[in-house]
């Protein structure tokens, strides 16, 4: 049985569609195997396929399918089955596919409201504990291994796209611990800089001290202001409230990155330019953060306009953000080729 390992066919199969099950197409196994095949039948767990140039059909377990791949082949077998469709938006979930999870729970609605309603009140809580609860894992995780920005990013999606779960009050605990870690950091800096002043300045290094805080502390304080409007907005359990604050952050931080930008070229010293492009840096990363916040807010309750809004403004500030593309692309996949999604109301 020949194959290939081609990654760009991984991009392939999302510009590839089969006109009738007889069409030949890419089939992909995990860990890149590329066969060229027949998809004869499949069901929730399998698919049976015929390989070019072999008499035989193989059943191959979905486990050992890409799952973007066992995704098409399901997307295209289910038809007017609801149920299925709910099964397959499962499938999605386990394997962190969340946008098309999204695509098979509306057309299921559309199929047939009632079965939807039945998985939503019976299935779909302890789901979505579920799903809270790795990215809670994600975010401890994170947190151990001194990322404070993937820890906060993990519990603010916890708070923005599985609000209203157990793990809501580990997501604003583990916001009150980056807080206070990057606080800790922030304040050990500020003495490395005292002490570094003190060494390199000969002449009246408590004076030179105080220059560098007066240039310092404005922004400093504005990126302090911008973090406190975040995690206010992230905890907050109104959602005018929390739109509010995460608005309110992400001018912050914009501000405060400005204000970074433009202080560069107010002094000639290296070590303070260098505070002052990480100040910069911290600044832009809060405010595309704020704004990717904004977007799971919005888009999490069906108004895509506006968190397809929210990513183009973080892409503003870094057109070259993975996170922010990614975001967006989300969105797009999620609406591609049905119009606005009936699961939820614009706000």
């Amino acid at each position: 049985m020949n194959y290939r390992v081609a990654l760009t066919a991984f991009v392939a199969l999302a510009l590839t569609t089969t006109a009738t099950a007889q069409d030949e197409q890419l089939l992909f196994a995990k860990g890149g195997a590329v066969y060229h095949g027949v998809v004869l039948s499949s069901d929730a767990g399998s698919a049976t396929i015929k390989l070019r140039g072999e008499e035989e059909t193989y059943k191959v377990d979905r486990a050992k399918f890409d799952p973007h791949c066992f995704y098409t082949i399901r997307d295209k077998a289910l038809g007017d089955d609801a149920a299925g469709r709910i099964e397959l938006a499962k499938f999605c979930v386990d394997n962190d596919l969340f946008s098309r999870a999204k695509v098979q729970m509306d057309r299921a609605r559309q199929i047939d409201e009632k079965v939807v309603d039945k998985f939503m009140e019976t299935e779909f809580p302890k789901i979505k504990e579920g799903l809270a609860e790795r990215v809670m894992a994600s975010a401890n995780r994170a947190f151990q291994n001194g990322s404070m920005k993937n820890a906060h990013s993990y519990a603010s999606l916890v708070l923005t796209k599985f609000g209203g779960t157990k793990c809501d009050a580990q997501a604003e605990a583990m916001l009150t611990k980056v807080q206070a870690k990057i606080d800790a950091d922030q304040e050990k800096k500020r003495a490395q800089r005292r002490k570094s002043a003190e060494r390199n300045e000969e002449i009246d290094a408590k004076q030179a001290v105080a220059k560098r805080d007066s240039l310092l502390a404005p922004i400093e304080k504005a990126i302090d202001s911008a973090e406190k409007a975040n995690n206010n907005g992230l905890t907050a359990k109104n959602l005018s409230k929390q739109k509010a604050g995460l608005e309110s952050a992400a001018s912050k931080y914009v501000h405060a990155m400005k204000q970074a930008d433009a202080a560069v070229s107010k002094t000639q010293e290296p070590d303070l330019q260098k505070a002052l492009g990480e100040m910069s840096a911290t600044a832009k990363g809060g405010a595309i953060q704020a704004y990717l916040n904004l977007a799971n807010v919005y888009s999490s309750r069906g108004n895509y306009v506006k968190g397809t809004e929210y990513c183009n403004k973080a892409l503003a500030i870094d057109p070259e953000n993975a996170e922010a593309k990614s975001a967006r692309a989300t969105i797009s996949t999620t609406t591609g080729g049905w119009g606005r999604r009936g699961g939820g109301r614009r706000r």
